[in-house]
């Protein structure tokens, strides 16, 4: 199990297929300043996403259906992964259906954090870091719609 000694740099994965794109860029540039403190490793096109917004290294693995998923389920093995941020579409999700199961049944079995939205990202990275409070980022583009009947 990792240990997430207060005040120590953390090593976060961020996971995103490309129709999340657009949120990695949002929450990443508007987290620039806490995500910069830790160390980060991305699948496929997000970790030069990461870069790009950051500019900062991040450890760009394979994408995530091309050996991405199983890169990252080798350092949850290794205990060398602290939390997960893993934006997708539930309502869309990927073909490679079973490799992402694997890796989240992995992840939570092996008591890894995984946030999985963007209230639970900033509630993670904020936790990770030391930071008290909650504050929650939502896209300009960002429909909040209330179910009243």
């Amino acid at each position: 199990m990792t240990s997430l000694k207060n005040n120590t740099k953390k090593r976060i994965a961020v996971v995103a297929p490309d129709n999340k794109r657009t949120d990695v860029i949002d929450w990443s540039y508007h987290n620039r300043h806490l995500l910069t403190e830790h160390e980060l490793v991305a699948t496929g096109s997000t970790g030069n996403t990461l870069e790009g917004t950051l500019h900062t290294t991040v450890h760009k693995l394979l994408s995530g259906p091309f050996g991405g998923y199983h890169q990252l389920e080798e350092l949850i093995l290794a205990e060398k992964l602290d939390a997960i941020i893993f934006f997708f579409d539930p309502v869309q999700m990927p073909a490679n259906e079973p490799n992402v199961r694997v890796l989240l049944n992995l992840a939570i079995s092996s008591n890894i954090i995984i946030a999985c939205n963007l209230a639970t990202a900033d509630s993670v990275l904020n936790a990770l870091s030391g930071k008290t409070g909650h504050y929650q980022y939502f896209p300009a583009n960002a429909e909040l719609k209330l179910d009243v009947a």
